[in-house]
């Protein structure tokens, strides 16, 4: 430093040059930011017309939002598609500026739920609230501000938090409502006469849960329904006449699901041919009813369905299934819909023991590809246990009756927990199908089934007195070719391995040589190792295993593995 300068001075030119600086960097930056804006600008993207772009970014916000169905995932993810309009100030100002690219209000937030709101200006609306995405409840005043631009509103979803004040936005005109789904609170709220009562004549799809109302008369039901669902709603049911009356003046509806709302009384007939006149359902592809035996059985007898209708059917009522209104429903039911005119190629029985569940589910051969995984009919037995007075192969006698079974070529037993099929049942159900190819055991036991095979009449030891009656009998499962095991623990009874399994397979097999060989297909089971397929696949048993090996705690395949020999096969059976 000089001498006499003060120290002061030198400090207080420094920081003039350090904010010469520091606005030097900051003009060169401004001046970087508005190259690169330019440079952007020529890129390709931004030479797309705003309309372009705008379509992009409402095709990705449909694409993440329609992909967001666990109420599981982060909850940001279904609009992670806000992040992309970031990338540049361009791209920000057209999404900004794009009305319909927030007018669908998936609500998880009020602050992005009221800015969505307001940047989706006057774009017709769609809004979807869900217990799960809102617990608390919270900022009601922002739902109410979505719910009240009524004459916006084009799709509402509600789920399980639809109260009284929710639906007090539904006494006024929504001109272009075209879809309502209301799930109510507990206790469920009123649905009054002023619902939808002053106008929603573009309506298609509606779905109430969970609500009271006075009467059927209440509901907006409009010619142009395509979607009616009401369950778990008290209401007094609709009588007969009044019925029909609503199902006529809705030509258009593709899907009806009711719960314990089909009209107790007579149908109405016409006077002069003394007959139902049955409605149209021109249109129809799924009808879901649950109801009493007998109130779904009189809803058969007064209308006709299209064959080509998905129907499913939960009794809430099944111990009253019995040996005559079974046969009743089945004829009524056949009368109504040929949807299985073809003949059962499928049979799935399936048993929910947490909740008392036995359902059938019927696969026709006549569906087209898009709907081999969907039955045809399906049937929901509640109420199910050992003590009902139609037993499984009960219904499987009345199925044959009353149904076209005879083309049967799949069964499918799963879950069958509770449910005891002995072998005399199983010879009584199924043992006749002459087209019975393929047996699917999924979580099931299957000895039963194995000890009516073993068991078959017609094919008694050669050495036995009945051997040459034997021979004159029809076999059962005549047809078998394959056998599934899937999630089957073979050690499921005391004493039993799946070397027992194999012996008695082999057994039967050696004794079935006018019938065709039955391939064994073996997945996900329990108690089955390589030792156990190795020396299965040895003796000739044709067996087919997916390398899933669980062995339970103490058991050694290895080490009570058995040389399989004939004569030793003989004299064990």
């Amino acid at each position: 430093m000089p001498q006499g300068q003060p120290e002061g001075v030198k400090a207080s030119a420094l920081e003039e040059t350090r904010e010469k600086l520091w606005q030097s960097i900051i003009c060169k930056e401004i001046e970087l930011r508005e190259a690169k804006t330019k440079y952007n600008a020529t890129s390709f993207l931004n030479r797309l017309p705003v309309e372009i772009l705008s379509k992009v970014f409402l095709e990705l916000a449909s694409a993440i939002t329609n992909d967001f169905i666990d109420i599981l995932d982060p909850k940001g993810r279904a609009v992670s598609w806000i992040y992309v309009t970031h990338v540049c100030s361009h791209w920000r100002e057209v999404a900004l500026d794009c009305a319909a690219l927030w007018s669908d209000i998936l609500y998880l937030n009020p602050s992005l739920a009221e800015a969505m709101l307001s940047r989706s200006k006057k774009a017709p609306l769609s809004f979807k609230l869900s217990w799960y995405s809102n617990p608390k409840w919270e900022s009601k005043d922002v739902i109410h501000k979505i719910l009240s631009h009524s004459e916006r509103l084009v799709s509402v979803e509600i789920g399980s938090c639809a109260n009284a004040a929710i639906l007090a936005h539904f006494s006024r005109a929504a001109p272009i409502l075209e879809k309502l789904s209301l799930c109510g609170v507990y206790p469920a709220v009123d649905l009054t006469s002023t619902f939808l009562q002053a106008g929603a004549p573009s309506l298609k799809h509606l779905a109430l849960s969970q609500f009271q109302f006075e009467s059927w008369a209440v509901l907006p039901l409009g010619p142009r329904l395509t979607y009616l669902q009401i369950v778990g709603s008290a209401v007094q049911r609709p009588s007969a006449p009044q019925f029909i009356a609503s199902i006529h003046a809705m030509p258009h509806l593709q899907t009806l699901i009711l719960e314990k709302l089909l009209p107790e009384g007579e149908y109405p007939t016409d006077p002069v041919y003394n007959a139902i006149y049955p409605p149209p359902f021109p249109a129809l592809g799924k009808l879901s009813l649950t109801d009493t035996v007998e109130d779904v059985t009189n809803f058969f007898s007064a209308v006709n369905l299209p064959e080509t209708a998905k129907l499913f059917l939960e009794f809430s009522d099944p111990h009253l299934f019995d040996e005559e209104s079974l046969p009743g429903f089945l004829t009524n039911l056949g009368e109504s819909w040929k949807g299985l005119k073809s003949g059962v190629q499928k049979l799935v029985m399936r048993e929910d023991f947490t909740i008392d569940v036995l359902t059938f589910e019927f696969y026709g051969g006549d569906c087209g590809e898009a709907d081999t995984h969907r039955p045809g009919l399906t049937m929901e037995v509640g109420e199910w246990s050992p003590a009902n007075v139609l037993q499984v192969d009960d219904f499987i006698v009345a199925f044959t009756a009353g149904m076209n079974l005879a083309p049967l070529q799949t069964l499918r037993i799963s879950f069958f927990e509770s449910t005891f099929f002995t072998p005399d049942m199983w010879v009584r159900a199924f043992s006749r199908f002459e087209q019975l190819q393929t047996m699917e055991f999924e979580n099931s036991d299957s000895w039963e089934f194995l000890e009516a095979l073993e068991s078959d009449p017609a094919f008694k030891d050669e050495r036995s007195p009945q051997a040459q009656e034997a021979a004159a009998l029809a076999p059962h499962f005549p047809a078998l070719t394959t056998i599934k095991f899937k999630v089957f623990d073979f050690e499921c009874r005391i004493g039993s391995s799946a070397w027992d399994f194999g012996f008695i397979f082999l057994d039967v097999l050696s004794r079935r040589v006018s019938c065709p060989p039955i391939t064994f297909d073996v997945s996900q089971c329990t108690n089955f190792s390589s030792a156990h397929y190795q020396q299965l696949k040895m003796t000739g048993l044709d067996i087919t295993w997916d390398c899933h090996e669980d062995m339970t705690a103490g058991d050694d395949a290895n080490s009570d593995s058995i040389d399989y020999d004939e004569d030793d096969s003989e004299e064990e059976h």
